[in-house]
């Protein structure tokens, strides 16, 4: 079976002050009411626990995050050329909050109000894009960075044969056997609750993080610091890694940002509404 990995070479898997500037939005937004925060705790402690996970069973291998205090902006020049590495917990914790906490806060916040607000969700989605844009160009344009274009269709010339080593922040195993086991047991669960017991707000929360999740990917796909890669052999090797067909790239786009993302983060906003019931 061949399989596929995702792979992220700019610093927003590895940076601190990125994840930290997400966090502080996902708080804005919790504190407006006790279900944003009841789901933000929840998501954040929950995909932490999972980020911890896919570390630790080797689905997922991340380097080093690395914290900069004197940093502004992730795409600002730093003030003070001092950096820390955080252990593998504090990471796990921040990938946590950025990427299960604030998505889904995100999304259910304008799943509530996008009625109300809806030039400002498009304001925010834009503002999300293009902060993600500058982030990767101001990477891609950094020395000695080596990375296959996006354009390089070919199912038999390795990247080994074209000269040079894969570089990359984070590596994730798409299709392994044990992440597809669990995410079609929580799809099961995300398909009775929405035959069973609530359906349309949570389709339109399902939507928001679809579309939120697509933003994101396209601002990463734009700078080709988001690649698909394919190998036949395991563990992972640079020497028999290859680019799919542009097919296969979307479909596998398709799954992280719809099943990966909006069908895995459903049953957050599930214990959110049975831990809401129970306080009242």
């Amino acid at each position: 079976m061949v399989d596929y990995y995702i792979l992220r070479s700019n610093t927003f898997a590895r940076s601190a002050n990125t994840k930290l500037l997400y966090t502080l939005g996902a708080i804005c937004i919790a504190v407006q009411q006790k279900e944003y925060i009841i789901l933000y705790t929840f998501s954040t402690g929950f995909w932490t626990f999972i980020e911890y996970l896919l570390v630790w069973t080797s689905i997922r291998k991340i380097k080093t995050m690395i914290f900069q205090p004197f940093s502004l902006l992730p795409c600002i020049p730093t003030l003070y050329n001092r950096k820390y590495k955080l252990n593998q917990i504090t990471s796990a914790v921040l990938r946590g909050s950025m990427e299960g906490g604030f998505i889904t806060t995100y999304s259910l916040y304008w799943a509530d109000n996008i009625l109300v607000y809806p030039f400002s969700f498009i304001g925010s989605l834009i503002v999300i894009f293009m902060h993600t844009l500058v982030l990767n160009y101001n990477t891609k344009i950094s020395k000695n960075r080596k990375i296959m274009p996006n354009n390089y269709n070919s199912t038999l010339t390795t990247y080994s044969n074209r000269g040079g080593k894969i570089n990359h922040n984070s590596i994730r195993h798409v299709n392994s056997k044990r992440a597809l086991t669990v995410l079609a047991g929580i799809s099961m669960v995300d398909v009775y609750y929405l035959a069973f017991i609530g359906f349309q707000r949570e389709i339109v929360f399902l939507t928001m993080m679809i579309i939120f999740g697509s933003v994101w990917t396209s601002a990463h796909y734009l700078c080709n610091t988001r690649q698909v890669l394919c190998c036949n052999t395991r563990p992972f090797s640079d020497a028999h890694a290859y680019v799919p067909d542009k097919t296969q790239v979307f479909l596998t786009y398709y799954f992280d940002v719809v099943v990966e993302i909006g069908i895995a983060y459903m049953p957050f906003y599930f214990l959110t509404q049975i831990f809401m019931t129970y306080l009242n």
